[in-house]
């Protein structure tokens, strides 16, 4: 009996995937950092929700990325786009504990 060894397609696009990461500039690990340290603070939370509530937008939880799911950065950026008003105002209020963790886009 012989035994052929298949990899699986949506590994092979996520090797690839991460391998470009190491090109990306450091913005993507800013924004993880950022969520990181977000998602780990209560308190953070807690201050993201209430601008959300003072903005009247919907509080949407910040996502991290996972390096086993190849499109989960990107779905890590798509949320934080969404939040970019609201991130920014959490980072003007929390400036001392959040500053450099949040990337700039140039335009």
């Amino acid at each position: 009996m012989n035994f052929n060894h298949y990899r699986c397609v949506a590994h092979i696009i996520n090797l690839g995937v991460q391998a470009g990461m190491k090109f990306v500039g450091n913005e993507i690990k800013k924004l993880r950092q950022f969520v990181i340290k977000v998602k780990n603070s209560p308190l953070l939370l807690d201050k993201l929700s209430e601008i959300c509530t003072l903005k009247k937008v919907k509080f949407l939880k910040p996502i991290l990325d996972v390096e086993t799911r190849w499109n989960s950065t990107y779905l890590m950026i798509s949320r934080q786009i969404l939040m970019q008003d609201v991130s920014e105002m959490l980072i003007t209020m929390n400036f001392d504990e959040l500053d450099g963790l949040f990337p700039v886009i140039s335009e």
